[in-house]
């Protein structure tokens, strides 16, 4: 069972990406950050049975995508924010595995279970797709 609750706003989590991404000098995009952002969303849903942030996936043409990220990320205030260490190094630990690749790549890669069985576009992914069908 899913819990109902996050432990951090959107902006904290997809800002602390591209934090990442800028200070590890690799290739940022926004589909890139988008793709990050959901890779991290779904491995902390099933590792931990919570919510990592308070937005939820929605289902577009290509690829599950956060709607309210890109306003966020285009205000380019990319700062340290203030995160436990466990969501520090599970974050960190996603970017080790994914950041190499393309947003293309990710793209691609997140067109997952949960994203296909979403029934409708532009809706929300549900959280139990997500936590039953996620392998990343």
């Amino acid at each position: 069972m899913i819990k109902d609750t996050y432990k951090y706003k959107l902006t904290e989590i997809a800002l602390y990406i591209w934090y990442l991404l800028e200070k590890g000098k690799y290739v940022t995009s926004m589909t890139k950050i988008q793709k990050l952002l959901y890779i991290t969303y779904a491995r902390y849903m099933v590792r931990y049975g919570e919510r990592l942030i308070d937005e939820y996936p929605h289902k577009w043409s290509y690829c599950p995508v956060f709607p309210a990220c890109r306003e966020y990320l285009l205000k380019g205030d990319y700062e340290d924010p203030d995160l436990d260490y466990r969501t520090i190094k599970f974050v960190k630990q996603v970017i080790e595995d994914y950041a190499s690749y393309s947003g293309d790549h990710l793209s691609e890669l997140t067109q997952d279970k949960a994203w296909d069985k979403s029934y409708i576009w532009d809706d929300v992914i549900p959280d139990n797709f997500i936590y039953k069908l996620t392998c990343y």
